[in-house]
């Protein structure tokens, strides 16, 4: 006991005894440093378990009939006619639509356990049965094998989401033991089972609907049974090997070399890393062509269900193995909640063709992403001057133009494309062993992200670039930014996003210092101080950090965080993030273009020096010839090089495009809630005497708050430095007594507010600019031949494109408001006419928010509330 009270224990007789005083005593005597009563037969655990129990979704045993013992459990009560295919096919549909959970976040006790031909406990009453019934077990065999397989195949899932290890809780559940991975069963067993039922059903009456339709789904998941060893497979050895592979890298001393010069081991290792690579590329293939036959099978499937033998009864969609009263000799509710060791959750179980479609969709994503990744092993890679340039020659010699450097930007924007996809678990490991192969490339991505970016050749030659800060710092934090991006993506929101902006924006500050410190080395330290310092690694650092605050902003719209009353200062910080990146990505373009006219006019000044020895020796040599009567012959002269070509400005990549079109797009949303907010801010469009967007402050807090609470994960970055809802309201023409005096309750329905439909006409004709001019960037984007076989990026522009045109088309619907016909008015002495510019709007008006056409930014409708 913590206490100082002595307790003696009550007598084992005695079946109750009275501890109130005990406890009254007990309890006067807890301190801050004794805060617990207990004794050594009753501690924490036992109450606080003791209080679990008597909750019914704690106590999994509650209600519980029947014996508990496992070879009870096992002991099935088959039908006594014998398992008809019927019941095969239907047994078979329930346990596709478990794997379907299953591979949708739920644990395997909330799924295929719940079957319990799928525990090893079953399987030798399956084995005794078919022998026994010899031709007539063959829908014992079915299921046996069909079990087998589905129990092995989940083992290779589980194997290969370990590995990746970017599971939460939330998305993955563990098993509740390792007995998956400790099972004796070999693949080629399995296949050679699955073969055997599906030779033997073939020789069945081919007539048989039921026949035909297993015969199906027993191929579709031989094909599955392939599909799943693979990729599982593939997942865990590659993450396993190039762990290993980088874990020796970083061992190995780089003082131990050989005559030669070179480091024997290190040579030794970069063989391995090709070799590996080689075989991760082959792998990739693999994938991609066993998806997609596993997407075909599966259509198959989808397709026979559809339009074969409805007659028969066993194509129906079943919603719920539960909902089946055949199969329930099969399941049982006791030996999974004697295993369960968490609380029971509710999983939301699809019909049998949504879980085929599901488990297609996954196929998909799988050939899509090897397409993909595949452009990734295509492209060279570089970490000197004199590589890169070599692939620019070849790139020229051989007009492939879209022959590029594989850089940090092709992958890092990949993943972000790949991460609003809200990709399945199995797919995002499977990327996230792509991402275990290029990570010992990874100096030279970033190096080359540089390089392209226009970064000077004497700042990426520096030792202090090189060797500190790219291999000892960025390398780090790249491969942390991709392997968070690769989470699920609310968790991604949740834990990891705000340590990738903290990691990049250190980066940025020592980008400062790197400039700060190749200046001056350039220039000297008497002229650094006099000449204008030129920002390189700076600006490409920023333009990295633009990426995850962009992201971040968009997970917050996509989580629906954000209420529309903050959207107009939402949007317009949004519009600050995207143009800090613009402004970082043109101004390097700029000073890259100006450094190449730099070293253009000196080759051209030096071209011309040699011209003018050239000639002023052709001169010498005349005058030298009239004295001499035998002159000597002439030594043949080299021709002078040919002029070098101008530079030209290099065009915005399609990522700059996109995120100056989001810009716009934040542009014209926040301009569209200026107007659609109350009065004189805004038109005063009002609902019942309210405003459509209510700007009123809350009792406990202010805008000024919110703004802060709002953008709080920027409190602390530099560059781009962090803004201020005094900034907002400055950058915006208001001021704080305006918007308190224009969101007051009721303001907007006034009978003495007056509108200035000039000014509400230039607002709405500078949203409807800018969605245009998006509209054309997307556009521009779309057109760029380089992504005409990715998909997601493709996607992308597309959803954008569709709401820069449907906000366009809302603010001719508001411009249509602001032009209202003019009001009549009839008194007993005459009639009136009042323009509408000087009256309120009296009508009712609605205001609808679109997220059809892209979750990151709604379209707003206006439109006249009839009810009203």
């Amino acid at each position: 006991m913590d206490v100082q009270t002595q307790v003696k224990e009550p007598a084992a007789a005695q079946a109750w005894t009275d501890v109130t005083d005990l406890c009254r005593r007990a309890a006067a005597e807890m301190t801050n440093l004794a805060p617990m009563v207990h004794t050594e037969e009753f501690s924490l655990l036992d109450s606080m378990s003791a209080v679990e129990i008597m909750d019914p979704i704690m106590d999994q045993c509650c209600g519980l009939k029947g014996s508990l013992k496992e070879e009870d459990l096992f002991n099935v009560a088959y039908p006594a006619e014998g398992i008809p295919l019927t019941t095969v096919v239907k047994l078979f549909q329930s346990l596709f639509i478990y794997e379907a959970a299953f591979l949708d976040g739920a644990s395997l006790m909330e799924s295929i356990n719940k079957c319990i031909f799928s525990w090893e406990g079953s399987w030798s009453g399956l084995e005794k049965r078919a022998a026994l019934l010899g031709s007539a077990g063959l829908a014992d065999r079915a299921v046996l094998a069909y079990c087998k397989s589905l129990v092995f195949t989940t083992g290779c899932q589980f194997k290969a989401v370990l590995a990746a290890d970017i599971y939460e809780d939330e998305d993955f559940q563990p098993g509740y033991k390792n007995f998956l991975f400790d099972k004796t069963l070999e693949s080629v067993n399995i296949l050679a089972a699955l073969e055997s039922v599906i030779v033997e059903l073939e020789e069945v009456d081919s007539g048989d609907n039921t026949v035909q339709y297993l015969l199906q789904i027993l191929k579709t998941r031989l094909q599955l049974h392939n599909f799943h060893y693979s990729v599982g497979f593939w997942i865990h050895s590659t993450i396993q090997e190039y762990s290993r592979l980088l874990k020796q890298r970083r061992a190995e001393d780089p003082s131990s070399t050989s005559e030669a010069g070179a480091n024997p081991a290190e040579m030794a290792l970069t063989q391995l890393l090709l070799s590996a690579r080689k075989r991760s590329k082959l792998g990739c293939a693999k994938i991609k062509t066993l998806s997609a036959q596993t997407a075909a099978s599966l259509q198959s499937l989808i397709d026979l269900h559809k339009t074969g033998g409805a007659g028969a009864g066993i194509y129906e969609d079943i919603p719920h193995p539960t909902s089946c009263t055949e199969i329930s000799f099969a399941l049982s509710n006791n030996i999974v909640k004697l295993h369960q060791t968490g609380p029971i959750r509710r999983v939301a179980m699809k019909p049998y063709v949504a879980s085929v479609a599901y488990v297609q969709s996954i196929c998909a994503e799988l050939v899509d992403i090897s397409t993909t990744v595949a452009s990734f092993f295509a492209a060279p890679i570089a970490s000197t001057v004199e590589e890169a340039r070599a692939v620019r020659a070849t790139k020229e010699s051989n007009g492939n133009l879209h022959r590029e450097l594989l850089t940090l930007d092709t992958v890092l924007h990949t993943t972000l494309h790949l991460s609003a996809a809200n990709l399945h678990l199995l797919t995002r490991c499977y990327y996230t062993a792509v991402l275990y192969v290029l990570s010992p490339d990874m100096t030279s991505l970033i190096w080359a992200s540089m390089y392209t970016h226009g970064l000077p050749r004497a700042l990426l030659e520096s030792e202090v670039v090189t060797k500190h800060w790219i291999a000892a710092n960025l390398c780090v934090v790249a491969w942390d930014t991709l392997k968070g991006l690769v989470v699920c993506r609310s968790r991604l929101f949740a834990t990891r996003l705000q340590n990738i902006m903290d990691l990049w924006n250190n980066v940025a500050n020592e980008s400062l210092f790197i400039d700060s410190n190749f200046h001056r080395d350039l220039h000297g330290p008497e002229a650094a101080a006099e000449t204008p310092q030129h920002q390189w690694s700076s600006l490409w650092a920023l333009q990295q950090l633009v990426y995850m605050m962009d992201l971040h902003m968009s997970l917050v719209v996509e989580m629906d965080l954000v209420g529309v009353e903050e959207w107009d200062y939402f949007y317009w910080y949004w519009d600050y993030i995207c143009n800090s990146g613009s402004y970082a990505a043109e101004k390097l373009r700029t000073q890259c273009h100006q450094l190449a006219m730099q070293m253009h006019g000196s080759a051209c000044a030096d071209l011309a020096k040699l011209t003018l020895t050239d000639e002023a020796d052709g001169v010498g040599g005349k005058k030298a010839n009239k004295k001499k009567k035998k002159p000597a012959a002439a030594a043949p002269t080299q021709p002078l090089p040919p002029m070098p070509p101008l530079p030209v400005l290099k065009p915005p990549t399609t990522e700059e495009v996109l995120l100056k079109g989001r810009g716009l797009l934040c542009r014209g949303v926040y301009r569209m809630c200026a107007l659609a907010g109350p009065a004189p801010m805004g038109i005063g469009l009002t609902k019942r005497g309210e405003p459509l967007i209510n700007k009123a402050e809350g009792r406990y807090s202010t805008w000024d708050t919110k703004f802060a609470h709002r953008f709080q994960a920027f409190s602390e970055l530099q560059n781009p430095g962090a803004l201020s809802y005094a900034d907002y309201l400055q950058a915006t023409g208001r001021t704080a007594a305006s918007v308190a005096n224009g969101a007051a309750k009721g303001q907007a329905a006034l009978t003495g507010a007056k509108r200035d439909v000039a000014v509400l006409n230039n607002l709405a004709q500078g949203a409807q600019l800018c969605f245009q001019h998006a509209r054309k960037l997307f556009d521009e984007a779309k057109s760029d031949a380089k992504n005409a076989d990715n998909k997601y990026i493709n996607a992308t522009i597309t959803t954008l494109t569709k709401a820069s045109v449907a906000s366009a088309l809302s603010t001719m619907r508001v411009a249509q408001l602001l032009k209202e016909p003019l009001t009549t008015t009839t008194s007993a002495s005459a009639t009136t006419v009042v323009s509408v510019k000087s009256t309120d709007i009296t009508k009712c008006y609605a205001l609808g928010v679109n997220r059809t056409y892209n979750k990151h930014f709604a379209v707003l409708d206006f439109s006249v509330d009839a009810s009203g």
